[in-house]
């Protein structure tokens, strides 16, 4: 779901491509990120904000000592696919911000260099394999999270109680000081008589 997020962003500040015929940059965009890749992507988007819900309300379930109705999963995920429709950019809008890209970050002659690289055999094994890669990443990314995860809860559970410890103790102590300066000065003869 985080890198669902950060290309909407990312969409949101990039340079379009240039309109007309097709440039450098458009024609690279499409050889790198082929339709089929790109559906790759979006189901990936799909099953982690899925695994990110279903993590939220499982844990959201548990802490209320609730379970989770019959029905409302299905209903949950269909709510969630038509959200990441909404969400996601559709392929040629993506295809379009990412010639944008290329088009700040490289010369128009390099990206012809480009181009010959990605019509080679070993460039188009690469656009080939790239989504299985990304796949991995995140796979060991999560994995990777999920086994620290308890830990850092941990770290971050006995942060929160040393703090209101903390807090408590100087509200204690602020409290003792304020009843002891009355007390004091009720034990201090006065200086002054009295005028009667």
């Amino acid at each position: 779901m985080h890198a669902a997020i950060a290309l909407a962003a990312l969409l949101a500040a990039a340079p379009s491509a240039q309109k007309g015929g097709p440039t450098s940059a458009a024609e690279l965009s499409r050889l790198t990120l082929p339709e089929s890749n790109w559906d790759q992507v979006v189901a990936m988007g799909k099953d982690q904000a899925r695994q990110g819900m279903a993590q939220a309300l499982d844990a959201s379930l548990k802490q209320s000592g609730a379970t989770l109705p019959a029905g409302l999963g299905e209903r949950l995920n269909a709510e969630m696919d038509r959200f990441m429709v909404d969400f996601m950019p559709g392929y040629q809008e993506m295809v379009d911000f990412q010639a944008g890209l290329l088009q700040k970050h490289f010369s128009e002659a390099e990206l012809k260099q480009l181009l010959v690289l990605y019509r080679s055999p070993l460039g188009k094994k690469l656009i080939q394999v790239q989504p299985q890669i990304a796949a991995d990443v995140m796979a060991w990314t999560q994995d990777r999270m999920q086994k620290r995860f308890p830990a850092m809860m941990e770290g971050m559970t006995a942060t929160v109680r040393s703090f209101f410890e903390e807090q408590q103790a100087k509200a204690k102590a602020k409290g003792e000081g304020e009843a002891e300066a009355p007390a004091a000065a009720a034990a201090k003869p006065d200086a002054t008589p009295d005028a009667k």
